[in-house]
């Protein structure tokens, strides 16, 4: 059985990365908050009556122009956080249960309150740790909230052994 895992760590760290890894490793499926986000607001925003392929963006063309971090900066990925902040007003776990409901491995929990709520719902926490990368005005937690801290300082190859070796490890002493 996959345990559940969830993959934390500051922006631009490698976390999406890190989640397919573990899910290809696995043989299962992982989502990002961001990507809960994202489905919430299209289908506020575009209910199946109004969209229009052809006058509205897709939902993966909004989310990529979302998260275009070349383009938009911070911004972006303020405005993902204050969406989230929304769906989590009644329930700061909601994102972490709605991303489960898609897979076993979660990546994008980010204050401190909603990793508290939810921390009980996953087997493992993995952090992922880019040196030299600084936390940005979502960045809510830190390494020492994790079970397990893996550094992604080399290439995706490195990243994944990494990982494989780290999973073999808990799931032996888990």
């Amino acid at each position: 059985m996959t345990p559940k895992i969830l993959i934390i760590g500051n922006s631009g760290a490698g976390k999406s990365t890190a989640a397919e890894m573990i899910a290809r490793h696995y043989g299962t499926t992982w989502t990002g908050t961001s990507e809960v986000i994202m489905k919430t607001l299209w289908e506020e925003c575009y209910p199946p009556r109004h969209s229009d392929p052809y006058k509205f963006l897709s939902q993966t063309q909004l989310l990529r122009r979302l998260r275009h971090t070349d383009r938009f900066g911070d911004a972006s990925r303020v405005f993902l956080r204050d969406a989230g902040n929304i769906i989590r007003k009644d329930d700061p776990a909601a994102l972490a249960k709605a991303c489960l409901e898609y897979g076993p491995i979660v990546e994008g929990v980010r204050t401190h309150e909603e990793y508290a709520l939810s921390n009980s719902l996953f087997d493992l926490v993995i952090w992922i740790e880019r040196p030299g990368n600084q936390p940005n005005a979502t960045d809510g937690l830190r390494k020492e909230d994790a079970d397990i801290v893996i550094v992604n300082d080399s290439s995706e190859e490195v990243l994944e052994a990494r990982l494989v070796s780290a999973l073999a490890t808990e799931v032996r002493d888990g």
